[in-house]
């Protein structure tokens, strides 16, 4: 079993900027984003990981399926979030 750090970046889905201080959760392994919205994993090649959710306060949380090619390259590298109504 072959594990990779793969690094993912939280976005507001309206302006692109990143958002720091996102959790990015996927099973057991929850993840705080840095400043520059980047969150960190350590997943294993060749997987697909169906319940990967980026959250943060004022945003509505984002669920998306990460795949990570054989080759440790991965897919999407960015998560958007979109502002929730005030």
């Amino acid at each position: 079993m072959r594990v990779v750090t793969v690094t993912v970046t939280v976005v507001d889905g309206q302006s692109g900027q990143p958002i720091g201080g996102a959790t990015v959760t996927v099973g057991a392994q929850a993840v705080q984003a840095g400043t520059t919205g980047e969150a960190t994993l350590r997943l294993v090649k060749n997987a697909a990981y169906a319940g990967v959710t980026a959250s943060a306060a004022g945003y509505a949380d984002s669920t998306v399926t990460l795949k990570v090619e054989s080759d440790g390259s991965f897919a999407p590298s960015k998560i958007e979030l979109v502002k929730t109504a005030t």
